[in-house]
């Protein structure tokens, strides 16, 4: 066993190895939200309401689970966050004075007055702002493809109806009346 420390030590450098580089820290998803949208404003040639739009739903999303490294959400945030907006008033963001109220306040405020709430087409549009934001973050190194598809791909709404599927058919009364 002697021996073998000694040719351990006879083979070991003189020199200590130098450090491995670091890999670069991993980004909070606040510090991606405005370099995302310079490259929205300019390759995409989005709107600024558009973008203002996608910056309250980024907002909204980092408010419900929490401002953190892009790579660490995962599909569970994004449910929840899909979650949440379900529970939020459908008139929400009509009034500059919803940008002050959190979000537990607006839904607080639904509840007691048995407000209507977001529709699922609202929350897909929801969906689709965090997908552009999800896909930067692929684009830049922050996240890999394997987990922009678990946070954004196949998540479950409501089968929206054909407007035809929406209204009652006409009676033989009404059609009498309208045809006389």
């Amino acid at each position: 066993p002697e021996q073998a420390v000694e040719a351990a030590l006879e083979q070991t450098p003189e020199q200590p190895p130098e450090p491995s580089q670091a890999p670069p820290p991993i980004p909070l998803a606040s510090a991606l939200v405005e370099p995302h949208f310079a490259i929205r404003e300019a390759r995409d040639k989005a709107t600024h309401q558009v973008m203002a739009q996608e910056r309250a739903t980024l907002r909204r999303f980092m408010e419900s689970r929490q401002d953190r490294p892009i790579s660490d959400y995962g599909r569970v945030d994004i449910t929840g966050f899909t979650d949440t907006l379900r529970r939020m008033p459908s008139r929400y963001g009509r009034s500059p004075k919803d940008k002050d109220l959190s979000m537990s306040d607006l839904i607080a405020r639904a509840d007691a007055s048995g407000e209507k709430r977001m529709t699922d087409k609202t929350i897909k549009r929801h969906l689709s702002a965090q997908s552009q934001f999800f896909t930067f973050a692929v684009d830049h190194g922050h996240i890999t493809m394997v987990d922009y598809i678990n946070l954004i791909r196949g998540h479950r709404f409501a089968a929206g109806r054909k407007a035809n599927a929406q209204r009652d058919a006409w009676t033989i009364e009404e059609l009498k009346v309208l045809f006389d």
